[in-house]
């Protein structure tokens, strides 16, 4: 098959070799890009190019004459909540890996084991304020219901070549999440993760 390309070089108007022409890229019922998603960064450090209210522009705009449902701001929201909400509990109940895909590597909670010496010798071991006001001498979590085990939610990037600049990224669960776990491994004495 042979591609015939025209004056525009536009991937809606390639034609093969009958004549008929070719998709290319584009979603059948999407119509032309008539705005620009890219917005001129303005001030600022963090300004992202691409808002949510573009993505839901986008859409909206792909989508005008088909009859799926119409996405507006609240269920663009309720839909990333009832995901990531999924996404954290099959982490903390199943003890899942998730691949985030297009090489963003994978998330999972990590379990590692406490190194307690050098913990002392820094000066970095967390106190257990209820235990230590009650007895009135300083009392350190040394976390026997885990058998020593530290469990936190990891980011991994390895195995990503083609995600530039890694290093300036980082995962951060939220406190509900980070609750979630901690309540779990108070509770279930039979939760494992990865090492």
């Amino acid at each position: 098959m042979m591609l015939m390309e025209s004056k525009e070089n536009d991937f809606s108007t390639w034609t093969d070799e009958d004549g008929n022409p070719i998709q290319g890229f584009r979603h059948p019922n999407r119509p032309e890009n008539k705005f620009k998603p890219f917005r001129k960064r303005q001030g600022g450090t963090y300004k992202a190019d691409i808002l949510i209210t573009d993505i839901i522009e986008m859409y909206q705009e792909a989508y005008k004459d088909t009859k799926t449902v119409i996405l507006d701001k609240k269920l663009h929201r309720k839909i990333l909540e009832d995901y990531y909400k999924l996404l954290m509990e099959g982490m903390i109940y199943k003890a899942k890996v998730y691949e985030l895909g297009c090489g963003l590597g994978h998330l999972y909670i990590q379990k590692k084991k406490m190194k307690l010496q050098y913990l002392q010798m820094e000066n970095k071991m967390q106190l257990d304020y209820r235990t230590s006001m009650a007895s009135e001498t300083k009392v350190f979590h040394l976390n026997e219901h885990t058998n020593g085990f530290r469990m936190k939610f990891k980011w991994s990037k390895t195995g990503s070549q083609r995600f530039a600049n890694k290093y300036k990224y980082l995962f951060l669960a939220t406190r509900h999440n980070k609750r979630a776990l901690a309540k779990r491994l108070l509770t279930d004495k039979t939760a494992d993760y990865l090492l």
